[in-house]
Parts: structure tokens; sequence; C-alpha cells
């Protein structure tokens, strides 16, 4: 809602983008954001494993998304969610499957 208020004050002569591409891109920040934090986690509990599987899927699935039959604008927006969501939901399962599992000491 700020952001193109912003952008016009900041960059007078070059064009605004939409609020709802800057919507996705902190969206996808945020994506990033929490994926770094559940690949800590996920190293805290010695899932190395998972860890490797989730950044891997991200990478893939982000190669994926530049593939599909859209515009360039639609497959970049699509990638910088995609992408970071699958990684963020492999590394959310791995660390929910070993949660049960008591580390030794």
């Amino acid at each position: 809602m700020l952001g193109p208020p912003v952008f016009a004050f900041l960059f007078p002569h070059d064009p605004k983008p939409a609020g709802s591409l800057l919507a996705v891109l902190v969206g996808s920040s945020a994506l990033v954001a929490a994926m770094c934090i559940s690949a800590a986690a996920a190293l805290s509990r010695a899932e190395h494993l998972v860890y490797s599987v989730g950044w891997v899927v991200a990478a893939v699935v982000t190669v994926i998304c530049l593939m599909v039959p859209l515009p360039l604008d639609q497959r970049a927006l699509l990638a910088l969610v995609a992408g970071p969501a699958a990684g963020l939901l492999v590394h959310g399962i791995g660390i929910a499957a070993t949660r049960s599992k008591v580390l030794p000491s």
C-alpha cells in the first residue's frame, strides 16, 4: 500500500511498480527468511538430509517454474514464491516427522 508512493518519491523519473508486485516480492522474501530459519532448525536436530533436500527442492521447483509457458514476469513471480514455499514445506514436514525423535545428549 505504501510501496508505490515511496518509489514515486525516491525515483520520480522512473515508472513505479504496482503494489501487488511489491506485495509478492515481500512475501517471497518472507518465505526465503522462513526457509533459512527452518533450515537451521533441521540442522539443529542433526537432520542434514532434510536440510539438503529442502534446498534442492526449492532450487528445482524454481527452475521448473521458470520453464512454464507463461509471460516472463508471471514466471519470475511464480518462481520467486513457489520455490521457497516448496523448500519450506519439505523442511516443515521433515522437522515434524523427527519431532518425537530424541537426540542423544
